[in-house]
């Protein structure tokens, strides 16, 4: 995942071509994939989060800002909201978890391109709206280049409304990074796939793709 993310980004950035698509909501829907199977890694182990959080923190203390306490229960028309089955998302205080910057993040980019390509905007209760601007990897803007930069600033437009800039590059890097401080993958937690049954045989299967028009090839056995 993380090297998927790095070879298009870095590869994007060599190309000096202002026409082309930079793959902004990409990167950003990348970099919280990523999260979320961080944090699905750590069901496995109730300390596991919290140290991924703590290293988190202190690459990053702006994720865990405090945001007001009606966020958390705020929905969309369509109430995709903040919902997450299985897993929980990193914080730094139990009662606050839902209320962290990083958990509107998540919201707003991962629900948001997930399902429309598109992040989500919120509107607010005076008329205002937040939303977030995604970058991307302008020319000779490389990864590696940028492992010291800080994002997540905040630009009041004219009209009141709030933007936030998140550089999905330094959402990736200090994901990792975390990973690597808290020692994540030396505590031997163990993934939970997502599984799926179809009541149906494999003949009626692939039957089916046969009379569909798909090529089916028999693999033969192999002999030493």
């Amino acid at each position: 995942m993380i090297c998927d993310f790095k070879s298009a980004w870095n590869n994007l950035a060599s190309v000096n071509n202002h026409h082309i698509g930079r793959g902004n909501f990409i990167f950003g829907f990348m970099a919280m994939n990523l999260l979320e199977y961080i944090c699905r890694l750590c069901i496995s182990d109730s300390n596991a989060l919290s140290g991924f959080s703590d290293e988190l923190n202190k690459i990053e203390p702006k994720y865990f800002i405090h945001l007001p306490a009606n966020v958390a229960q705020s929905r969309d028309r369509l109430d995709l909201g903040i919902k997450r089955k299985g897993f929980t998302l990193p914080y730094k205080e139990e009662q606050a978890r839902d209320n962290m910057l990083l958990t509107l993040l998540f919201d707003l980019i991962r629900n948001g391109i997930g399902h429309q390509y598109q992040q989500i905007v919120v509107d607010l209760n005076n008329g205002a709206n937040f939303f977030i601007t995604l970058d991307g990897p302008s020319y000779k803007n490389t990864i590696n280049g940028n492992k010291r930069w800080r994002h997540l600033f905040c630009r009041i437009e004219r009209n009141g409304d709030i933007r936030l800039t998140v550089y999905p590059q330094i959402l990736l890097v200090d994901f990792e990074l975390a990973v690597k401080q808290s020692n994540l993958l030396d505590r031997n937690l163990s993934m939970t796939h997502f599984k799926r049954y179809y009541n149906v045989s494999a003949s009626l299967l692939e039957d089916a793709i046969r009379r569909g028009g798909l090529d089916c090839f028999v693999m033969a056995n192999n002999h030493r």
